[in-house]
Formats: structure tokens, C-alpha cells, sequence
């Protein structure tokens, strides 16, 4: 019975603690994301362990008629209360640090890409022949929409979180373990990067069209002088015209 009531306002009130409900350190660390995720997990496993057994001695105390039962039972009911709301702030906090880790993490492929692409997009002189310049500007616009892509897969990853950051409270929540936890500092972090990566898009963007005109460009001279040649080659040579003439010249006097 003292182990009963020794340990349950203990865990009530690590699961009530208001510094458990600031999940903004963690939605910061998204590199360590997988850290922070199995300390938790780990103390939680051992906490519901612990509910578990004090549970189960309430139950009992309470079935086999403790001069307390009333007592216990306030005791469980209250501990079951707090369990589910810890629980259900856990599930949150969970699921933020998991969009956290995708975010930072295709944000930090991007931007590490970011000088490789922009050698891509400028390096090489511009290729001769006409079959060369297809193939270089097929290559350009496949690169284009890699980057595309993953500069619209970290845009929507980083929305997506920001929106969960800055939801409002609904009535349900506003007794909620995480009702008060304030993700400021991680939502101007969130749209530090946010605005870094959009940056090196326009970036990106800029060097690729520069290249793209003078593929394009190249590619017109080519299809021009192809004509010109076309053209030139249905005509005879100047020196043979002139023979002809003279002897068509010559047959008329």
C-alpha cells in the first residue's frame, strides 16, 4: 500500500511536468532525431512497465476488500487519466519529431547538392553537332527536374511541419499536456532553412536557364546552317555555270 501511493503521485507528476510539453529543443535537433526518438521510447517502455505493476497492485488491494479501496481506486483512475494524456502527447511529440527528421533531412541532401548541380548547369562548352545538342539539352532538363523535385519535396516537408507547429488548439486540447509547449524557436528555425533552400533555388534556377538559352540558341544555328547547306548543295558549283553558259553561248551563233 505505501509502495502505491509512493510511486503514483511520482509518475503523475512526470507525466503532468510542463517540461516534458516543450517539444521545440527536439524539433531543433533534427539531425539527432533518432537519438532523441529511442530515449524516449525507451522511457516511456519503462514508465508503462511501471503503471503496469501499480495497476495490477490496485487491482488487487482493491479486490480483495483493502479498508482503502476508495482511496486505490481514486488513486488508479487518476493514474489511467494521466497515462492516456501523456500517452497522447507522447503520440504528437513523436509524430513532429518524425516530420522534423524527414524535413531537415532532405533539406540537408539539398543543399549539400547545391554545388554539384551548379557545376552541372554551367561547366562544358557547347557541343557542335546537332545530335550532341539534343542529348546535352535532354541531360539539362532532366537535371532541372531533379532539382525540381527536391526542392518541392523539402517546400512541402517544410509546410507541411510548419502547419502542425503553428495549429491552433482546438477546445478538446486546450487541457492537453502539449497545450502550453511553445514551438516558436522551431518554427523560425523551421523557416531558416525553409528560406536558405529557396534561395539556392533561385540560384539554381537562374544559372539553368542561362544554359538552357545558349543550348537552345546553338541548337538554331546548327538547324540554320544545316539549311543553308541543304540549300547551297542544290545549286552546281559557280565555275560549272559559267562553262555551261559559255557554251550555251556558243551553240547560239
Amino acid at each position: 500500500m505505501r509502495q502505491l501511493f509512493s510511486d503514483s503521485p511520482l509518475l503523475c507528476w512526470s507525466t503532468a511536468s510542463g517540461e516534458e510539453t516543450d517539444l521545440s529543443p527536439c524539433v531543433n535537433m533534427g539531425h539527432s532525431h533518432f537519438w532523441v526518438l529511442w530515449v524516449w521510447l525507451t522511457h516511456v517502455k519503462n514508465a508503462y512497465v511501471n503503471i503496469n505493476r501499480i495497476m495490477s497492485v490496485a487491482s488487487r488491494l482493491s479486490e480483495a476488500g483493502h479498508y482503502a479501496s476508495q482511496q486505490i481506486k481514486q488513486i488508479s483512475t487518476q493514474l489511467d487519466q494521466e497515462w492516456k494524456s501523456f500517452a497522447a502527447a507522447l503520440d504528437e511529440r513523436s509524430t513532429i519529431l518524425a516530420m522534423s527528421a524527414v524535413f531537415h533531412q532532405k533539406a540537408e541532401q539539398f543543399l549539400s547538392g547545391v554545388d554539384a548541380w551548379c557545376k552541372m548547369c554551367s561547366e562544358g562548352g557547347l557541343p557542335s553537332e546537332m545530335q550532341d545538342l539534343e542529348l546535352a539539352i535532354h541531360h539539362h532538363q532532366s537535371l532541372y527536374e531533379q532539382v525540381t523535385q527536391a526542392y518541392t519535396e523539402v517546400s512541402q516537408d517544410g509546410k507541411a511541419l510548419l502547419d502542425v507547429l503553428q495549429r491552433p488548439l482546438s477546445p478538446g486540447n486546450s487541457e492537453s499536456l502539449t497545450a502550453t509547449a511553445n514551438y516558436s524557436k522551431a518554427v523560425h528555425q523551421v523557416l531558416d532553412v525553409v528560406h536558405e533552400v529557396l534561395h539556392h533555388q533561385r540560384r539554381l534556377e537562374s544559372i539553368w536557364q542561362h544554359r538552357k538559352v545558349r543550348l537552345h540558341q546553338r541548337l538554331q544555328l546548327c538547324v540554320f546552317q544545316q539549311d543553308v547547306q541543304q540549300v547551297t548543295d542544290c545549286f552546281p558549283e559557280p565555275g560549272i555555270c559559267l562553262r555551261q553558259a559559255g557554251r550555251w553561248h556558243k551553240s547560239l551563233t
